[in-house]
């Protein structure tokens, strides 16, 4: 006797596809595009390369910067008088802006939760970058 297969046909109609036998649910743009790019070692490898850069563009003016952390100013008895923090002092808002902006919006793009999916966060993200750049261009 014969058994019954359950499995898809090796060949359907145009009917049957009319009707959903066989058909597979096509994957989305950015999510084969990412499938293709994580079969390619050259291309990760690319990618954390960038990210690398990107990271030391974002955060240069705390690495490379030749102000110090902390400074205490000491009196005549070698009690300290006052803190500064001279470092800080001399960010602009906009270094300041892209680092808390890459501080807090990196791990929410990529581990955040809710009903945005990531490209609602991405472009939740995105929106509220061109408010504050304009915010501080007209400031």
């Amino acid at each position: 006797m014969t058994e019954a297969r359950t499995s898809a046909p090796a060949a359907v109609s145009g009917v049957e596809v009319m009707r959903g036998i066989g058909a597979q649910e096509a994957k989305g743009f950015w999510a084969d595009a990412w499938d293709r790019v994580r079969r390619r070692p050259g291309a990760m490898l690319g990618m954390a390369w960038i990210a690398v850069m990107g990271f030391f563009a974002v955060f240069a003016p705390l690495i490379a910067n030749a102000h110090p952390i902390r400074l205490e100013r000491l009196g005549a008895d070698g009690q300290v008088l006052s803190v500064e923090w001279p470092l800080l002092a001399y960010l602009s808002p906009t270094d300041w802006l892209l680092m808390i902006a890459t501080a807090l919006g990196v791990p929410w793009i990529f581990f955040g939760t809710g009903a945005l999916g990531r490209s609602g966060r991405i472009g939740v993200l995105i929106g509220l970058s061109m408010q504050a750049g304009a915010t501080i261009v007209l400031a």
